[in-house]
């Protein structure tokens, strides 16, 4: 296949059990080599901290799944009408069809949970600023699996407004697909927007603005949770973004009005805020001493330990 040209969509199978349908997919290398540099990168930052290098291991073995399950559920759920009438292709992950706000959701909520049973010892929220913006990596590299899967694209354009992009993604960019399937081609003079090339720079930027930017910017006054929080005002923004460019039928509101759409994104940036706010808050006051937590919230939070509010290492 001469890939430079739009002659055929680009294959969805690194390899395959002859035409069982069966195989290795691209979509389903993507998200693995996502999470396991989000793996990598978590204990690299809690190993500067002082920690163990393999301390989100077995951690990782239960919220990876747990991840995939979540973001099947989310998808499944908002695009329910397509699996109606066969529910079995519920179970058909390796066609594609998974929500990074259901995988964020039920992977975090695991590896809280696993911190607090199994971590004893290490703050919470600390452990979550490790690695919670490591998804914005894992996100980056996912989206990958949607353009070989020919999906979550933007709206069609001229070639002539990306000059710059590489002949197999303009290629690839010509197609729709469901399950390898054309099911909207464009001609030769346009292409879909490449929003999964947009949203993966964009949460690059995101993860060094709340890795490193962050500690740069609030300094004396950064606690834990700041990073783990800031992970939904940067989604919130990357969704504000991208959805003016995005084909209507990958809205976030799954196939709403572009506002309805935006108005989520912002609801994602008011519920960071709202969080990061509380957390300074609350967390001063109990420096203060004017507030107490209840045994059972406060052991949730200081996880056992005797609580350091402020980050560790925040005196130059």
């Amino acid at each position: 296949m001469d890939i430079l040209t739009r002659t055929a969509a680009l294959p969805r199978f690194i390899f395959s059990f002859g035409d069982s349908g069966y195989g290795l997919t691209f979509y389903a290398l993507s998200y693995l080599i996502g999470a396991g540099l989000a793996l990598l990168l978590s204990n690299w930052r809690a190993s500067k901290d002082g920690y163990p290098s393999d301390f989100f291991v077995n951690l990782f073995l239960w919220a990876f799944p747990m991840g995939i399950i979540g973001g099947r559920i989310w998808y499944v759920i908002a695009e329910w009408d397509e699996y109606a009438s066969n529910p079995w292709n519920v179970f058909a992950i390796w066609e594609g069809g998974l929500a990074i706000q259901g995988g964020a959701i039920l992977g975090v909520l695991t590896g809280i949970v696993f911190v607090k049973i199994r971590r004893r010892g290490v703050p919470l929220l600390q452990a979550c600023d490790w690695a919670v913006p490591t998804i914005l990596v894992a996100q980056m590299i996912g989206r990958w699996g949607n353009f070989f899967n020919g999906e979550v694209f933007g709206n069609a354009v001229s070639v002539s407004a990306y000059p710059w992009l590489p002949g197999f993604i303009v290629n690839q960019l010509g197609y729709q697909l469901i399950g390898g399937d054309a099911v909207l081609q464009l001609s030769d003079s346009e292409l879909f927007v490449p929003l999964f090339l947009i949203e993966g720079l964009l949460n690059i930027g995101g993860y060094f603005i709340l890795t490193h930017g962050m500690e740069h910017v609030l300094r004396k006054w950064r606690v834990y949770g700041d990073e783990a929080f800031g992970y939904f005002v940067w989604y919130g923004v990357v969704r504000a973004v991208l959805e003016p460019l995005r084909y209507p039928d990958y809205n976030m509101n799954n196939g709403g009005s572009e506002l309805e759409a935006e108005v989520m994104a912002f609801v994602f940036i008011g519920f960071g805020l709202a969080l990061l706010i509380a957390n300074h808050v609350f967390t001063k006051l109990r420096e203060k001493g004017r507030i107490k937590y209840p045994s059972w919230l406060a052991s949730f939070f200081d996880n056992g330990t005797d609580p350091k509010y402020l980050f560790a290492g925040k005196e130059e």
